[in-house]
Parts: structure tokens; C-alpha cells; sequence
């Protein structure tokens, strides 16, 4: 913020404050503002004018990226401009402003630097697996030349280049499973042998999905194996249904292939090459790019330098991290075994790799990792490193704690815990002082008494996990943590925190649970005896510790039976409803109308239940519901609206009385989630989850079930009556998007049972909301052609292509053009 360069076009007492929050200020008459821009002398144009009791701040324009500004100024500031009741409050807009650009360039800088280092360090492992046979030595770079050539020569765009060029350079990471036996065979390849070579595609695919922005990158190389005429793999496309990049990186690798030597082979010349190239034009190969190919060859196209820069090994390290991190233990462990063979004994990555590869180890429930581990202490030990001694202690503690030796775990997780703490590395931390008390448990169980160092590592645990949010970690490892919190609600510690875990596990299933107590012969205090009553006498109601929404992991949310809507309204004394319209009831009585006092009653109630993550500052509600007003008319205004919201909730709330609903902390409102509620906002995106899981699982009728839930809920719009208001935009956007997504599942269920008439009427509930979805004017054109009504689909195109272009001046893809095409071909 300190820095920024401002030019006013009004003197004003503004210039003041703003020189007093640390930024050089200029001011210039409006005819003379535009040179501080033109001659880079200047970040910010501020206009700040009297209007009637206000003013009127006015950001005109940002030197270095005016549709960032222009972008924020709609979002934040009222399409560009907002009254501000005096300069203080103007100079908290104006920080916030450079802020938010601020944050968003790092972002966006740091989005690409990941990019870019995470495609480095592919194309390192990528060039590791080239060098594992001299036959392949050198072929990402041929591939990356050729390729480029061919491409330029037919046309491909600039994004498409760079695409080829990415893809060329990892195209060998799918081959990190092919036995180098299979690779360097001399004969043909047998039955078994020709499946490894051809799911070299699909595991590349496997290896970028941890990758979400080199998803193109995937995208093609998973193509680049189909044939022109629908012969190839994996999916057998053909034609234009193979984009020119796959067309063209085939052909490439097949010119390469051809013209280098192979294990049975020695490499053909270019004439001989060229001819059995044209000999599979029109069925492996399109015409168009076989005839290119010899003048594509005489393009030369230098490859990237940074393809070189670091050595290979540090490739397969990484790799082994990826797929270590994505639970293919036993691809991982093979890794590890490779990059040994190319790491100095004394190095870094020497002991990373060790560390990595003993976690893989105690994954796999194999005990080999525990020397591989002992190494890793000794050689960060003397390296001086750590951070890696810390995570070296750690993977040997649990390796131990394992096979049950106690001794060894509590004289090696204490120093992990220290080691890790100090390096800051807190995850890692709380994962070793999981493991040390668990060992103090078990030391401690053996003697009878939880008291002394199993209490401090037990409550430093619990500590993490609030701090932390690992309550996910905790309940999916609920056998281990089972006996823990039943000794943590015995002695008192974190009390809520535990009964919130507990109740959880409990809803999971209370078998375990009730079995433990049962075995406990009377060692628990009275807390947990009377605990499991209420979970026996089905009482237990959800904690009223706060938890963070992120530590709730999807997969316990399937598990969760107070998502679904309650049978009666007395059971929880808030029933809110935000979609299709704003309805309120307080213990079973619905807020009229005429309860809420005034419009802006109700908008506050509605903008606090949609933030939950921390209290709303008074100043943030002024500047959104009174930027008019004035500082003290402002701050009266609001505590009188937040007076009558109290009395709306609470009728028989008294003057100055203490609300359960609406608590104020500070300077700040927020709505008090500790008491019992239902709102059908996180019902309906808890449902949309569940559906989600159960569709990546692939059991699309449990969820179709969980996606008609969510949307028997989405009655209409997110607070219809608020929609002039801008806060409500993102949060009505957000909402119908997750409908809409919904609903285009269903679609896709639907389709793939030939249930066309259930896609029709799907379809109709997308183009209702988002009549431009593409999608679902492409599967209403399918239903429609597959039902004989060939008219309505063809009409249909037409409709697609004026939306398109009216809404959005876009043309449709070439996947809606594709389909139909070939209806007009099957017609």
C-alpha cells in the first residue's frame, strides 16, 4: 500500500489523510491528470467531489491494468463510485482498492510461477525417463523441434504452440511404469507386453491430474494415439473430433520413431520414413499433414532453455512426492528405487528421498522403511538440515510406533515435535504430536495413569486440531483417535472441542465407541458415562464449539444425519429459507412481514447469515446499507436496525438485554451459530457435495438421489427481494451456478440410460435459469434427433447460435457445430 502514487483532481482536505497514510500525493487539474499516466509518473487517478452532505469518491483509473480497476470498481464500489460520509473513510476505500489489486497481482503472478515450476519439474522427470535408455536419449527436445514445425506450417495458434511445445517436452512421464526390459526388448512385443507401452497416455493423464492448469496439456497427449480413420486409442476418435495439436504431435512422434534407432531395428532415412508415412495417410494420418511434413522438417526450432537446467533426478524426487501425495504407494516406492541410483549418497535430495520413501513404506504397512529412514536421520544429522532431521524422526517414530515399540517412539517423536515447531512446519508438527501421544497413551494405558506428559501432549493434540482444523484427520483415523478423546473428555481437556469429535465419530457409528466404555471397568470420569447416555438416549445434538466448514471432509458429510431438513420445526429453534423467498422461524412461528420494522432489517439479518467467517465491522455495514448518511446518522441507523432485528428474533427481548441470536464483539455483528438452526443454504450445498462424491465414485443413483434433495430445496432465487442489493450478486450467482452444474449431471445420467425424455426436461430447467448454457442445448439437440424429431433439433441449433451471439457475442464450439453437422449428414 505505502508507495502508491495518487493524483487528486481537487484539492481537497482528502489530500491530507491520504499523505498521512503514507502515499505521495499530486493534484492536477483534470486537463493536466492524464500526463502523470502518460509519462508513468502516477498509479492512481482519484476524483473527490462535495455532493449535497457527502462525497463522492470516484477511482478512475489504474496506470498498469484499468480492467483490473474497472472490474473492482463494479464489484466494491457501486459501478465505480460510492458516497463516503468524510476523507477517513474515503482513504479506507482507497487502501482497500490498491489492496485487493495488490493481492489479485500476486496471486495471478504466483498462479503462473506455480504453473510454470510445476511443468519444470515434469519435464525434469519426463527427461529422467528418456535417459533410462540411450534409444530415447534427447527425444523430447526432437519432438518439441518437430512438432513446433509441423504446427507452424499448418496454422496452429500461438496458445496451441505453446501447448505442443509442453506437451513434446513431458511426453515421456507415462512411460515411468514400463519396465525398461519392455522398453530396450529386441523382438516384438507379446499380448502382455503392447497394453504396458499403450497406457502410456492414460498414465500421463493420471500423473497431470494433480495439475489442474496443464489439464490441456493431458487432454492431448491422451489423443495424440488416435487415428484418423478411428483405429487408434484410447477412446478411438477420428477425425475432427482429434484436435490439430494431438494430429500433429502423432505424426511427429511417428516421423521420429521411424527415423531413430530401435532396439530391433537401425533408424530408416527420411525417403523410406516419408513413404510409410504416406502409405498410412487417410487412416492412421490426415492427407493434409503428411503432405506438409517435409517442408515442416526445414523449419528449425530452437527449444526452451530451461528444459536443461536442472539435473534429471530431481525430476523423479518430485514425482515420487506427487505420487506419494495421491496415494499410488506402490508407483511411488519404484520411483524412489530410480532415483537412488542417480543421487550422491551425502546429498539433500538424497535424504528427501529417503524421508519420502520411508512415508511410502509406512503406508504400504512394509517395515522396510525403517532403515532407509535411520539413514535419513544420520546424513540431515550431519548436514546440519533441520527440517528434514525433524521429518526424518517423524517417519522412523511412526514406523515404530507401528511394530508397537514404545521405548523408541518416546525418545524419538519428542525432537521430531521440537525440530518441526521450530522450523515452523506446523502440519508436520501436528502429526508428530499425534503419533507421541499415541504412544503416551499406550505407555500410559500399560501403567494405569494418564496424568503428567500423556495430559501435555494430549492437550497440545487437541490444540492443533482446533488451530488447524484437522478434525477431518482425526475422525478418518477414528480407531486411533477413539481412546484418546474418551481420555481427553475424562480429564477435561478441551472439553467442547472433543465432544464435538466424539459426536461425530458417534454419528459415523457408536458401536466402537459404546464397546470401549463397556471395557473400561469404571476407569472414565463421570463426563463420559454421561455423554454416552445422551448418545444412547439419541440426545446429542451438534457441538456448540465452532469448527471451521474446511475441516469437515466431504466424505463425513455423507455420514452426517443432521443435514437433512428437520421433520418438525421444533427441533431447532431457527428454520431459515433464503431461496425463491426470505422466510424466518423462530420456534415455530413464522416472522410476518410487517415484524421485520423496515427492509433493511431484514437485508442486515441475511448479509450476517451469509458471513459467517468473521464479524462484520461497523464500518463495512455502513459503507453497504448507509453510504449516505454520514458518519453518526450512519452508526444510529444501524444500531437501530440492529435493535429492531434483536426484537424481530427476539420479541420479548428487553432494552440493553443480551441476544442469542445476533452478538456483537468489539466493533463488530455476527450471527451466533452455536444455537441449534437450519438454514437451506448449507443444506443445499451440503447435499450438492454428497452428490458430487457420489458421482466421482460412479454410483450416479446415489447421486441423483443426493442432487434431487438439494434441489427439492432450490425453490427460486437467493433472496429474490434483495436483488437490486449488489451484495446479494455473487452469493445468487453462486448458488444457481451449483444448480445449474447439478442439473447438467443429471443430464448426463439421463443420456447415458437413453432416458431422453428426462434430458429434455432437464435441459428446459438449465435454459429456464442460464438460457445461453451451451451444453444443454447441446444435449436438448441429441435428445431431440434421437427421438425422431429431427425439426426440433435442427431448430434448436438455431436458437443456440442467435443466444450465443446476442448474449454473449461468442460462436458456438466446435462441438455444437460438430453434432450438428453430423445430424444434418445422418438426416
Amino acid at each position: 500500500m505505502l508507495g502508491e502514487k495518487i493524483v487528486l483532481l481537487h484539492q481537497s482536505n482528502l489530500s491530507k489523510y491520504l499523505q498521512q497514510a503514507g502515499y505521495e500525493v499530486l493534484v492536477a487539474p483534470p486537463g493536466e491528470a492524464f500526463q502523470f499516466f502518460q509519462k508513468k509518473e502516477a498509479d492512481l487517478l482519484v476524483n473527490w467531489e462535495a455532493r449535497g452532505n457527502a462525497w463522492e469518491l470516484r477511482a478512475l483509473g489504474l496506470l498498469d491494468n484499468p480492467a483490473y480497476l474497472a472490474k473492482q470498481l463494479v464489484r466494491l464500489y457501486l459501478q465505480g463510485k460510492t458516497l463516503i460520509a468524510s476523507p477517513l473513510l474515503g482513504v479506507q476505500a482507497l487502501a482497500r482498492l490498491i489492496q485487493d489489486r495488490n493481492i489479485e497481482e500476486e496471486k495471478e503472478a504466483e498462479s503462473k510461477e506455480m504453473e510454470e515450476s510445476a511443468f519444470l519439474m515434469l519435464a525434469q522427470i519426463s527427461k529422467a525417463i528418456e535417459e533410462r535408455t540411450s534409444f530415447f536419449a534427447g527425444y523430447g527436445k526432437k519432438l518439441e523441434q518437430i512438432a513446433l514445425g509441423l504446427a507452424q506450417a499448418t496454422g496452429v495458434s500461438s496458445e496451441g504452440l505453446k501447448l505442443l511445445r509442453r506437451a513434446a517436452l513431458v511426453h515421456q512421464l507415462g512411460m515411468i511404469h514400463v519396465p525398461e526390459t519392455v522398453i530396450s526388448k529386441a523382438g516384438p512385443l507379446s499380448a502382455e507386453e503392447r497394453p504396458l507401452i499403450q497406457s502410456h497416455a492414460t498414465m500421463v493423464r493420471k500423473i497431470l491430474s494433480s495439475f489442474p492448469p496443464l489439464n490441456s496439456v493431458a487432454s492431448l497427449l491422451m489423443a495424440h494415439h488416435e487415428w484418423y480413420n478411428g483405429d487408434g486409442y484410447p477412446t478411438g476418435l477420428a477425425e475432427e473430433e482429434i484436435s490439430l495439436e494431438a494430429q500433429v504431435l502423432g505424426l511427429a512422434e511417428a516421423y521420429i520413431s521411424l527415423t531413430s534407432p530401435r532396439p530391433h531395428r537401425q533408424a530408416l532415412p527420411h525417403e523410406n520414413a516419408m513413404s510409410i508415412l504416406k502409405l498410412a495417410s487417410g487412416t492412421q494420418f490426415d492427407p493434409k499433414l503428411v503432405e506438409t511434413l517435409p517442408k515442416a522438417l526445414s523449419n528449425k526450432v530452437s527449444s526452451d532453455a530451461y528444459y536443461l537446467k536442472l539435473p534429471s533426478h530431481v525430476g523423479l524426487v518430485a514425482l515420487g512426492g506427487i505420487l506419494h501425495l495421491n496415494e499410488h504407494y506402490t508407483e511411488a516406492q519404484a520411483v524412489w528405487d530410480e532415483a537412488n541410483t542417480f543421487l550422491e549418497p551425502k546429498s539433500a535430495l538424497k535424504v528427501l528421498s529417503d524421508i519420502w520413501g520411508s512415508q511410502t513404506f509406512w503406508a504400504l504397512g512394509h517395515l522396510q522403511g525403517i532403515e532407509r529412514a535411520k539413514k535419513a536421520i544420520v546424513q540431515a544429522y550431519k548436514n546440519n538440515q533441520s527440517l528434514l532431521l525433524g521429518h526424518a524422526l517423524l517417519n522412523l517414530g511412526l514406523l515404530e510406533l507401528s511394530r508397537g515399540r514404545l521405548d523408541e517412539c518416546l525418545d524419538l517423536l519428542p525432537l521430531a515435535v521440537d525440530l518441526l515447531e521450530q522450523e515452523g512446519d506446523h502440519h508436520a508438527s501436528a502429526l508428530a504430536t499425534w503419533a507421541l501421544t499415541r504412544s503416551e497413551f499406550y505407555f500410559s494405558n500399560n501403567k494405569k495413569d494418564f496424568s503428567g506428559s500423556f495430559h501435555q501432549v494430549l492437550e497440545k493434540f487437541l490444540f492443533y486440531v482446533e488451530r488447524l482444523a484437522l478434525n477431518d484427520f482425526v475422525i478418518r483415523h477414528d480407531s486411533e483417535n477413539l481412546p484418546l478423546l474418551l481420555q481427553a473428555l475424562s480429564l477435561g481437556i478441551r472439553r467442547d472441542t472433543v465432544r464435538h469429535l466424539l459426536t461425530r465419530m458417534a454419528e459415523r457409528g457408536e458401536e466402537e465407541l459404546l464397546r470401549l466404555v463397556r471395557e473400561s471397568k469404571g476407569q472414565y470420569s463421570k463426563d463420559v458415562y454421561s455423554f454416552i447416555s445422551e448418545i444412547q438416549s439419541k440426545k446429542v445434538a451438534r457441538s456448540p464449539v465452532s469448527m471451521p466448514a474446511s475441516s469437515i471432509s466431504l466424505e463425513e458429510e455423507l455420514q452426517d444425519p443432521q443435514s437433512s431438513p428437520p421433520t418438525s420445526s421444533d427441533e431447532k429453534e431457527l428454520m431459515i429459507r433464503c431461496f425463491g423467498r426470505f422466510q424466518v422461524t423462530c420456534s415455530g412461528t413464522l416472522i410476518a412481514e410487517g415484524d421485520w420494522k423496515t427492509r433493511k432489517v431484514r437485508s442486515i439479518f441475511a448479509y450476517l447469515l451469509t458471513h459467517p467467517e468473521e464479524p462484520i465491522s461497523e464500518e463495512t455495514l455502513l459503507e453497504l446499507f448507509w453510504p449516505t448518511n454520514g458518519l453518526e446518522k450512519g452508526r444510529h441507523a444501524l444500531h437501530t436496525t440492529i435493535y429492531r432485528l434483536r426484537r424481530a428474533l427476539e420479541p420479548s427481548l428487553g432494552k440493553g438485554g443480551q441476544s442469542r441470536y445476533v452478538l456483537h464483539k468489539g466493533n463488530a455483528y455476527y450471527f451466533n451459530r452455536h444455537i441449534p438452526y437450519w438454514i437451506d443454504l448449507e443444506e443445499f450445498e451440503k447435499q450438492i457435495k454428497r452428490g458430487q462424491i457420489f458421482e466421482n465414485q460412479g454410483e450416479t443413483e446415489q447421486a441423483q438421489l443426493e442432487y434431487e434433495k438439494a434441489h427439492a430445496l432450490y425453490t427460486g432465487a437467493f433472496i429474490p427481494e434483495h436483488s437490486d442489493e449488489p451484495w446479494c450478486t455473487p452469493f445468487r450467482e453462486k448458488y444457481q451456478r451449483l444448480f445449474i452444474r447439478s442439473l447438467l449431471s443429471l443430464i448426463q445420467f439421463a443420456a447415458t440410460r437413453h432416458a431422453w425424455k428426462d434430458v429434455i426436461q432437464l435441459a428446459g430447467r438449465v435454459l429456464k435459469e442460464e438460457p445461453s448454457n451451451e451444453q444443454a442445448h447441446q444435449m436438448l439437440m441429441q435428445a431431440y434427433f434421437s427421438t425422431g424429431k429431427r425439426d426440433e433439433a435442427m431448430q434448436q441449433y438455431h436458437v443456440c447460435l442467435d443466444l450465443l451471439k446476442n448474449n454473449l457475442h461468442i460462436s458456438p464450439s466446435e462441438e455444437t457445430v460438430s453434432l450438428y453437422q453430423q445430424m444434418q449428414k445422418s438426416s
